[in-house]
């Protein structure tokens, strides 16, 4: 269940327009998500918090470095580099720049 959830809220809900559920990469990838939560239960379930985003880079006097942009939309979130590259022509960045147009009247 967490499997089939983490593909429609995570990557249907954000499909370009013009693709759907049906799309047939959906069932595959909810199958692979599948596979990784019965690897590690409970695999979508985790968030992770910015302070956790880290790469220990020192030893001598212990200094971390962050990795990745803990800003971005689900930056904090498990992923899967084969669900990732899956969706990847489907999926709008919901970070990147967009605009807009709006009409006045008739």
């Amino acid at each position: 269940m967490r499997a089939s959830d983490h593909i429609l809220y995570r990557y249907v809900a954000n499909l370009l327009p013009g693709y759907d559920d049906t799309l047939s990469v959906v069932e595959p990838a909810t199958y692979e998500a599948a596979s990784l939560e019965l690897a590690t239960p409970g695999f979508f379930a985790r968030t992770y918090t910015p302070a956790e985003q880290k790469v220990l880079t020192g030893a001598g006097s212990i200094k971390w470095t962050v990795i990745g942009d803990a800003s971005a939309s689900y930056a904090a979130s498990p992923a899967s580099t084969l669900i990732e590259a899956m969706f990847a022509p489907y999926i709008g960045d919901r970070d990147a720049p967009q605009f807009m147009l709006r009409s006045v009247g008739v």
